[in-house]
């Protein structure tokens, strides 16, 4: 019997500098038209999903999001809260970095 080997997509979510642990990142598998369990980044902002079906899936940053501390951060500006790749059997992938602020508060007076 023949079966595909599965890929691998891993990444990394910083904060211009440095990774930030807890970041939820999601995975949408165009194959099984399903979204994955998400993955949080670890103590060094890296993040993977394994066992991953060839194909075409979609990453999500979501924005605004919370690290593992409660603090909230946001996509810096010019930073894409989605990357999509065409995965092939056996490939491991890296995707660009992604890069958060801490969220920015304005008071706007009248």
């Amino acid at each position: 019997m023949y079966k595909l080997a599965d890929a691998e997509l891993i990444g990394q979510v910083v904060d211009g500098q440095r990774g930030i642990r807890g970041v939820q990142v999601e995975l949408y598998d165009h194959t099984t038209q399903k979204m994955r369990p998400p993955e949080k980044t670890n103590g060094h902002g890296i993040y993977a999903f394994k066992h991953v079906r060839p194909g075409k899936v979609d990453l999500m940053f979501p924005n605004p999001t919370k690290d593992a501390s409660g603090k909230t951060w946001e996509l810096q500006a010019g930073q894409t809260g989605e990357q999509s790749f065409v995965l092939k059997a056996s490939e491991i992938r890296q995707a660009l970095p992604v890069a958060y602020r801490p969220e920015q508060h304005i008071i706007e007076s009248e």
